[in-house]
């Protein structure tokens, strides 16, 4: 059978949607808080990388109207971070280069454990 195609694009192949991977484009790590006593009496919380190394991770800014959804439910959230193939807890964080992100809720979608998308408030 030839190979169709007309202006570089293969023909006999199906669409498919947009895949994670290319929504990826950025490499960070999943924090998690350590607790360490502060000589005081006290406790003084330090955030660890849970991994060596940085992981695919997509960043999407949300829209007014995401925000003010999520307002009516008490979540100050600016970005959803969308993860595949990793547990995240909301008492994490997210660095991604020199922004830091605090983890308000995870959705795991098509409860799969495959795609998690994490909402998150960008901290400064």
């Amino acid at each position: 059978m030839p190979n169709r195609r007309y202006n570089g694009l293969n023909l006999e192949r199906r669409p498919r949607g947009k895949s994670l991977a290319s929504e990826t484009s950025v490499y960070g790590f999943l924090r998690e808080p350590v607790h360490y006593d502060d000589a005081r009496g006290g406790v003084e919380t330090v955030y660890e990388n849970t991994t060596d190394s940085p992981m695919p991770m997509g960043i999407v800014q949300m829209s007014a109207r995401q925000v003010y959804e999520l307002k009516t439910i008490n979540v100050d959230a600016t970005h959803v971070i969308k993860i595949r193939y990793a547990e995240v807890n909301e008492s994490w964080r997210i660095k991604v280069g020199a922004r830091d992100f605090e983890v308000l809720t995870v959705e795991d979608i098509q409860d799969r454990g495959i795609v998690r998308w994490v909402t998150c408030r960008e901290r400064r």
